[in-house]
């Protein structure tokens, strides 16, 4: 013999509405953690712009001095292209 479950009243509702907070506060923690994401990137290139600016990061290495491990034709062609 088989029982019917019943489930008391409002039980659905308050499964949809808590189902919808959990949701809710999903699509917030991802939209902070993108937000995160992106001030460390932005900053993280403002770091490579002004290391750029004050220390010629981004110089072609044929513009920079050669240093004895880059004498090779092969490691030169590989890094200036």
């Amino acid at each position: 013999m088989q029982k019917s479950l019943l489930l008391p009243s409002g039980y659905h509702e308050l499964l949809q509405e808590i189902k919808g907070r959990i949701r809710t506060a999903q699509v917030r923690a991802a939209l902070a953690v993108n937000r995160e994401l992106v001030l460390l990137y932005w900053s993280i290139g403002r770091d490579i712009l002004a290391r750029q600016g004050t220390e010629g990061w981004g110089m072609r290495l044929s513009e920079l001095p050669l240093l004895p491990h880059t004498r090779s034709t092969k490691v030169r062609r590989y890094w200036s292209s």
